[in-house]
């Protein structure tokens, strides 16, 4: 997430853009104080900052993205699976799916989709990384030949 609040830095004005980043930022504490109704009204608000950046920029993908994880805490599901797939999207539009970036985002929406017991659309996503070019897994050639020893077939790292 570090990285996407750096680089979303670079192409933001400093003044709205701090603002922005103060707004994300009382957002995450006052989920991490379990005040979720007060966070959901500031992440919205973060929001709307992210809005001046434009929709499709990473500030509003890195914004959404938060939201989710706020989404899922409370067992919205629903609603963490769309934040996370927004987000994902602008992501994948300005950085591409190799971003390990893109990467991270897709991992939370995928985690969404589990605990949602929508397995198929988790294994889709992963798929669709690993199938990259430039996969943005190390070592995927190795994984998929490797097994454990009780041959369950789930990859194992020797």
């Amino acid at each position: 997430m570090v990285k996407l609040l750096l680089l979303a830095a670079a192409f933001t004005t400093e003044g709205t853009q701090q603002d922005w980043i103060d707004q994300l930022g009382a957002a995450d504490r006052l989920v991490s104080e379990n005040r979720h109704h007060e966070a959901e009204l500031a992440y919205i608000a973060a929001r709307n900052q992210a809005e001046r950046f434009g929709v499709k920029e990473l500030p509003m993908a890195i914004t959404l993205n938060h939201m989710g994880h706020q989404y899922q805490i409370l067992s919205r599901l629903r609603e963490a699976e769309r934040a996370h797939a927004s987000a994902l999207a602008i992501v994948e539009g300005r950085l591409g799916t190799a971003s390990p970036n893109a990467v991270k985002v897709a991992l939370d929406l995928s985690t969404v989709y589990l605990e949602l017991g929508e397995v198929s659309k988790t294994e889709s996503l992963i798929r669709r990384f690993l199938r990259q070019e430039k996969c943005p897994f190390p070592n995927r050639q190795g994984y998929s030949a490797r097994r454990t020893r009780f041959g369950n077939g789930l990859p194992a790292k020797i």
